[in-house]
């Protein structure tokens, strides 16, 4: 039982510091690519011919057409579901409608270095027009490393790819963009929110146990944290914070109820718990929900996106 719990705990960790490192990767590219002249979208919902929309990670425009869809991995699963999983976001970035027009844009998807050995694992059945592009991992570093191994259609965008190495500074970054669009891990968040509450405190109640914080200036100060791609984060960050609030609520690190603008903070709680986001992910493994159990099985639906793309799960050679 207590390995299944550390575990459990490990993965919670693991998906914070993903989750961490992709905001990092998402603000760091999109300033390398609009610093080389490349128009690019990111998270932005674009049409598709048979109604609704997609909403890749960057949408490259060249010369006023969509060219290009980079879609952004942040690890990668064993190597059978990654086969599906890649596949799946070929077929789902197949065609869109932008500026009217049906297009097919050049399909890269970009992935650790450190999951190499899956790629290989699936290499040869993956679909022949999927670009592939490394990355080297961004924990503690102050450059990303990429390498393109196959072709892209915006003008810039091979060279962004495909040379220099990007240098960034990881500690302004982290400190001024915590939030992209995509969903945040509720511990991330709670955390974000908890590190936050300080800052709202009033001097003259700085001796006391316990302080209020009102739950709108929380939205309004956690919606500086978002890059300037996401134009109105109101909506979303008010279901994350209810998120974040409710788990800090159940583990006594605040007294507070949905519907109520109140949140009473009980600031001894965090300085008595050592590392807080390892303390936070500890609890959560305990009282969350549980992931499901993986499987390498392939459901009929995902055998038949394989079908479409001609490609036959036979089975890579290991677990990674």
């Amino acid at each position: 039982m207590a390995s299944a719990a550390k575990t459990d705990r490990t993965s919670v960790l693991r998906d914070c510091h993903i989750y961490q490192d992709t905001v990092t990767f998402f603000y760091v590219l999109f300033e390398t690519l609009s610093k080389a002249g490349v128009v690019v979208e990111i998270e932005q919902d674009i049409p598709v011919p048979a109604g609704g929309h997609r909403t890749p990670d960057f949408a490259v425009i060249d010369s006023g057409r969509l060219a290009d869809v980079l879609d952004h991995k942040g690890s990668l699963p064993e190597a059978a579901r990654t086969l599906i999983e890649l596949t799946k976001m070929r077929a789902r970035y197949r065609t869109f409608q932008h500026n009217g027009q049906n297009v097919s844009p050049q399909v890269t998807v970009l992935y650790p270095a450190s999951k190499q050995a899956i790629i290989e694992d699936v290499r040869t059945q993956l679909p022949n027009d999927l670009t592939l592009c490394s990355f080297d991992q961004m924990t503690r570093d102050t450059e990303i490393k990429f390498r393109l191994q196959g072709p892209v259609k915006a003008q810039g965008l091979a060279q962004v790819l495909g040379t220099n190495p990007i240098e960034y500074r990881p500690s302004y970054v982290r400190s001024t963009y915590k939030f992209i669009k995509a969903e945040a891990p509720v511990v991330y968040t709670a955390f974000s929110v908890w590190w936050l509450f300080p800052s709202f405190r009033d001097t003259k109640t700085a001796y006391q146990r316990d302080y209020t914080v009102e739950r709108d200036v929380l939205l309004s100060r956690l919606g500086k944290f978002y890059p300037p791609w996401i134009r109105n984060n109101l909506q979303l960050s008010s279901s994350r914070v209810n998120k974040a609030l409710e788990f800090l609520s159940t583990i006594k690190f605040i007294d507070w109820a949905p519907g109520r603008n109140d949140i009473i903070v009980h600031s001894e709680k965090g300085s008595r718990s050592g590392d807080l986001l390892e303390y936070l992910a500890e609890r959560w493994a305990k009282a969350g929900p549980r992931r499901p159990p993986k499987g390498t099985a392939s459901i009929p639906e995902d055998q038949a996106v394989l079908d479409d793309f001609g490609i036959r799960s036979t089975g890579p050679r290991t677990n990674r």
